[in-house]
């Protein structure tokens, strides 16, 4: 029997420290993660509750406030210790083991429960506690439980952008005014076209309408007749060279009429 307690005290991992296998129960499953951490994956959905009654009550508050996911407690509250503890062999009186994780939801869970007679072994939560919390803060990597707290992004703030007021001191005929209101749903864009004037002709002070180049009837007008002058006089230009040519190859003789 001393044999048995010093064995005990001296903590061999494989055979009589705490927990060296991975390890099942109602309420999930606790095995090593990447970095040889004993950690608890609660299985999904179990709770939704966020208290414990009884004696639970207590020991759920000292471990919340613990900073690694596993724990042995006393009923007082006393921490024994983590993953690693060793149960005792003989008369281990009342034992708590609690463990917190990380669903794969995303949402966290928490149990404690008794009695804890060996290593490698778990009270099934269901008659025991269950909650839907993770602890305060961890340290051993097992979980981020800050997490549960992050609140999600604000929704972007979309500007509405009011209709620019045309000035009446720079109106151009046929000038238009376009304006967008922005949503969050959709964008809508209004045409405002300016009622002074037609957006196709502007006003002509000399009388007429412009076209697109901007001219009015006389002046187009003006040049048709300009081009006809022009043509008129290099018809008479040309009639007098052909006429002055024709003399000079034909002379008139003395005596021939």
């Amino acid at each position: 029997m001393a044999l048995l307690i010093v064995l005990g005290l001296l903590c061999v991992p494989s055979a009589l420290c705490g927990f060296s296998t991975s390890t099942s129960f109602s309420g999930g499953f606790i095995q090593q993660n990447s970095q040889k951490t004993w950690c608890y994956y609660p299985s999904a959905g179990l709770t939704t509750a966020l208290s414990c009654g009884e004696d639970y009550s207590s020991i759920l508050a000292v471990h919340l406030k613990q900073q690694i996911a596993i724990g042995y407690y006393s009923p007082d509250g006393t921490r024994y210790g983590g993953a690693e503890w060793a149960v005792p062999l003989t008369n281990p009186g009342k034992i708590y083991l609690c463990a917190s994780g990380r669903v794969g939801d995303g949402s966290y869970q928490t149990f404690c429960g008794e009695p804890v007679t060996a290593d490698n072994s778990i009270p099934g939560a269901s008659g025991d506690c269950l909650v839907a919390k993770a602890q305060d803060a961890v340290s051993d990597g097992c979980y981020v439980p800050s997490q549960a707290a992050a609140s999600p992004p604000a929704s972007p703030t979309i500007a509405t952008i009011p209709s620019p007021s045309p000035d009446p001191s720079h109106i151009l005929s046929g000038t238009t005014y376009s304006s967008t209101t922005a949503s969050p749903a959709s964008s809508s864009s209004t045409t405002t076209s300016n009622p002074l004037v037609s957006p196709s002709t502007s006003t002509n002070p000399g009388g007429g309408s412009n076209g697109r180049d901007g001219l009015g009837i006389g002046d187009r007008l003006g040049i048709v007749f300009g081009i006809i002058s022009a043509l008129s006089l290099l018809f008479g230009i040309f009639k007098w060279w052909r006429k002055h040519s024709r003399r000079n190859r034909h002379p008139i003789r003395p005596g021939m009429n």
